[in-house]
């Protein structure tokens, strides 16, 4: 009996110890509009919902330049800086004309790129969509990308040491040549001009202060949240090339 209470008890003592650390940032966009925390572009050059715990990015309408072959849109929020940190993203997309790009950046408090992690279609890329993963030392890892849906993107850093996931997967590690603290996340989105969009999808957003023991395998199902059918309101806000700084990470 002593020595089943004993294990039950180092039991008790490891999981309480290992306890995963509380979000520094959270965003499950469970409403009808984004929350004051994000910086978002200005007027009138992206259309997007908040609906069903979703944003949903429709349209991309700047700089709608004959020169430019994309419209974009970015947007981003600040959180207490971090040096060991964990970022995951739920996101996906639906197919599209290229340029098509979905990417989450973590930058340092000076606008520093960190790294970056995402989805993109370009024709310099190659023929196919890839998922690609950067920092701001110039690692850059990609691989083809699934079919379109709504994956799990997830960013570890701890001590000098970068890891990325894709959907509960190890997908790459590079060196932090840096250290530069983490305190904002940026979300970007890329379309063709002129071309259609391909709908793009943000379910969650999270920053945990270490890596902690969340399983990163946790997020492709038992951590999936549940949909609520929130009032759908559409609306456009514009984007300036002020807004640059929320890019991060290298291409």
């Amino acid at each position: 009996m002593r020595v089943c209470r004993g294990f039950a008890l180092s039991l008790v003592a490891l999981f309480a110890g290992a306890a995963p650390a509380q979000p520094v940032f959270f965003d499950d966009f469970d409403g009808d509009d984004l929350l004051p925390h994000w910086s978002t572009p200005p007027d009138i050059c992206w259309e997007y919902s908040v609906s069903g715990g979703m944003l949903q990015v429709t349209g991309l309408f700047c700089p709608s330049d004959p020169e430019d072959e994309s419209n974009w849109a970015i947007m981003g929020a600040g959180y207490e800086p971090q040096t060991d940190f964990r970022a995951d993203v739920w996101m996906g997309w639906e197919p599209g004309d290229q340029p098509h790009k979905l990417a989450f950046h973590v930058i340092g408090p000076q606008g520093q790129g960190i790294a970056s992690f995402g989805y993109w279609f370009a024709d310099w890329l190659g023929p196919d969509p890839l998922i690609t993963a950067s920092t701001g030392g110039g690692d850059v890892h990609r691989v083809p990308a699934p079919m379109a849906g709504v994956y799990q993107f997830t960013l570890v850093r701890s001590g000098t040491e970068f890891e990325f996931f894709f959907n509960g997967n190890y997908f790459a590690s590079f060196t932090d040549r840096f250290g530069t603290p983490a305190a904002i996340i940026s979300l970007e989105f890329v379309g063709p001009f002129p071309g259609e969009l391909g709908v793009l999808h943000v379910d969650r957003v999270r920053i945990v202060p270490s890596p902690g023991v969340l399983s990163v395998l946790a997020g492709a199902g038992v951590w999936r949240s549940s949909r609520r059918r929130c009032s759908r309101r559409v609306r456009r806000a514009a984007c300036s090339r002020h807004h640059h700084d929320f890019r991060g990470g290298s291409k």
